[in-house]
């Protein structure tokens, strides 16, 4: 997970810019971060190469901490973690997800999710079968 990570929210600290939807009123500048997009652009193909990211129904595994779902579509699969604070965090994996194996749909390889997942400050992973 040593990529950049894509902002969750646009603005600086301290600044709150809330776009209404549908999010087409304010033009976001892509071209003053190149490390930005080249990590949207990773996000967007992996969601582009899986089925389940575009059209899976999600069931949550959320904690305070950590918001987390997985989306089954037909024979594919993901599964979605994103530490939502500035902090790192331990997000204690359901049992239901416990100790499986997975392909990081980011990074390309593979990923073994085990009882505990470790996420960085604003970190995340997508998680593909």
């Amino acid at each position: 997970m040593g990529a950049p990570r894509l902002p969750l929210r646009k603005g600086g600290p301290g600044e709150r810019l809330v776009i209404p939807f549908p999010f087409t009123s304010v033009k976001v500048r892509f071209d003053t971060r190149p490390e930005i997009t080249k990590e949207y652009k990773r996000v967007l193909r992996a969601r582009a190469a899986s089925p389940a990211l575009r059209a899976g129904t999600p069931t949550a595994y959320s904690s305070n901490d950590v918001c987390a779902f997985t989306k089954p579509a037909g024979s594919s699969q993901a599964l979605v973690l994103v530490n939502v604070r500035n902090a790192t965090v331990q997000y204690p994996v359901p049992a239901a997800l416990a100790n499986t194996t997975w392909t990081d749909a980011l990074l390309d390889g593979p990923a073994t999710v085990g009882t505990q997942v470790t996420l960085p400050a604003y970190g995340y992973q997508v998680l593909t079968k």
